[in-house]
């Protein structure tokens, strides 16, 4: 099954080494072609291209250079999965052939896979937190495991607070957990060049079909957006919390030369259901309260409906 990222976090830590001033302009010129050729919002690239000329960079070090190229794509897109990183080791791994995804399975393992903590609360409530959605392949007995835990609580709380998002093929298996309908298009994804329906599975690895909480705040970003809007307009969980990110495009990293990565948003995706995404609004919840009250707020809703 084609893997699908909707949101490519880079994992090798940024080093604020050297670059040689001169090469910036060669870089410059290849962050344009990058953009000119694979970023879905064709409308913006004109203006993305014309805002990063005749700008200033001597005497810059790398990661002020960085920040400079940021401020001007976020200016002129507003699209949060566009930007540049300083990564020479990413850089690097790539040019030789590492398997650079191995070394993103080897980080996500420290935190679980994503699935960082699994509890049975008060009230037989399950609390599942999501901090990352890595790919599934190979994790069909962690997903298991998980909700064997928690199958006979009486409702789930699902903690989004500060989701980074990732795979959208972990966000396919779990809306197959919570979802009763089989072989169903849920989010569909427009390319340059095509168009695709991400659908839920026609065999879960289990199911969970009992009252959802999901817990959702300003960090929660991209593909955990997306978990908490599938539900949310299924009306198969209550959000609670904050607005999300508004994270809403398909990305993927391109190197541009030895020490710089860019991201770059390559599709736009929208709920089936309603046409719609949730690039630059993000994810209203059901109930507002502030991140650090969520939980309790969950707790409080669960115990006046008993």
């Amino acid at each position: 099954m084609r893997t699908i990222i909707i949101y490519v976090c880079l994992i090798f830590a940024s080093v604020n080494g050297t670059a040689q001033p001169s090469s910036y302009d060669a870089t410059i010129r290849k962050i344009k072609s990058l953009i000119n050729e694979h970023y879905i919002v064709t409308e913006k690239i004109k203006v993305l291209s014309d805002s990063l000329g005749g700008m200033n960079f001597k005497d810059l070090k790398p990661q002020d250079f960085v920040e400079k190229i940021n401020l001007q794509l976020q200016r002129y897109s507003g699209d949060k999965h566009l930007r540049l990183e300083y990564n020479p080791e990413y850089t690097h791994k790539v040019k030789v052939g590492d398997d650079v995804n191995e070394d993103q399975r080897g980080k996500e393992r420290k935190t679980n896979f994503g699935f960082n903590k699994i509890e049975i609360l008060e009230g037989n409530t399950g609390l599942l937190r999501l901090t990352y959605f890595a790919d599934p392949e190979g994790l069909e007995d962690l997903i298991k495991s998980s909700f064997n835990i928690l199958s006979n609580t009486d409702q789930l709380i699902v903690d989004l607070r500060g989701n980074s998002g990732g795979s959208g093929t972990m966000l396919q298996k779990l809306m197959s957990v919570f979802l009763p309908e089989r072989s169903t298009a849920i989010l569909q994804i427009k390319y340059k060049a095509n168009t695709i329906q991400l659908e839920t599975d026609s065999v879960p690895l289990t199911e969970y079909h009992r009252p959802i909480y999901l817990l959702c705040d300003e960090k929660t970003f991209s593909a955990g957006e997306g978990f908490a809007m599938i539900l949310q307009n299924r009306k198969r969980a209550l959000v609670i919390g904050e607005t999300t990110a508004g994270a809403g495009n398909i990305s993927g990293p391109y190197v541009v030369n030895d020490s710089f990565v860019i991201t770059i948003p390559v599709g736009v995706i929208n709920d089936v259901l309603t046409g719609k995404g949730w690039e630059g609004s993000g994810v209203v919840p059901d109930v507002a309260v502030k991140s650090s009250d969520a939980l309790a707020k969950a707790i409080e809703i669960i115990q006046k409906k008993r």
